[in-house]
């Protein structure tokens, strides 16, 4: 494996050892969010909370960015042409320039009038964020134990992905129609979850 994947991997162990016990309150409470209300008011309402999770959130980026590069989830043609170490960065850019756009586009496109129930919508996507890479890391881990090619597993990581980004657009929509009308919620999320998205596949695809 190329340095900046042994580094990146080592960055994530330390993180979850040095964090673990608020990483293990976190996690039961990120995934009960996703089923109960309560549980969402619960880390909404409580700064700490709030804070560990959107720490949490950032370590599973970089776990992502692993699970990209191993199994090669975001992989333009070009890409294989350079070394495996350049290889390793081009997919981090990728990840981390798809996570880097979103935060400009919401800080760019959040009104004023409503602004609780955008960023509710918001972090509702950071806790199905969390879920999904825990989910995938743990598919991934499981699966690199059996016989199965990286394409099974690649495909299957695929396929939870699609899952957790239809379930958690569905549910951002449902927060921001408590506040605003059909089409103002459509373009939103349009602009914000689509764009960078369509931005993503263009380049992996396309390039």
């Amino acid at each position: 494996m190329p340095l900046g994947y042994s580094i990146t991997a080592l960055a994530v162990a330390v993180l979850v050892l040095a964090y673990l016990e608020s990483f293990t309150q976190m996690v039961p409470l990120v995934v009960d969010s996703l089923l109960r209300e309560r549980s969402s008011n619960e880390i909404e309402g409580s700064i700490k909370k709030s804070r560990d999770r959107n720490f949490l959130c950032l370590t599973m980026v970089l776990a992502l960015v692993l699970l990209s590069y191993r199994y090669s989830l975001v992989s333009p043609a070009f890409i294989a042409e350079y070394e495996p170490e350049i290889q390793f960065l081009m997919t981090a850019g990728l990840v981390l320039g798809y996570a880097l756009l979103h935060v400009v586009l919401y800080v760019l496109l959040k009104p004023r009038r409503g602004s609780e129930y955008y960023r509710r919508s918001n972090n509702t996507g950071y806790n199905f964020f969390i879920v999904a890479a825990l989910l995938m890391s743990l598919t991934a881990a499981v699966m690199s134990l059996t016989p199965l090619s990286d394409l099974a597993v690649r495909r299957t990581l695929y396929i939870e992905m699609l899952v957790f980004y239809v379930l958690m657009i569905g549910r951002r929509a449902q927060i921001l129609r408590l506040n605003c009308r059909l089409l103002p919620t459509f373009l939103y999320l349009c602009a914000l979850e689509f764009l960078p998205l369509a931005l993503l596949i263009c380049t992996a695809v396309l390039l």
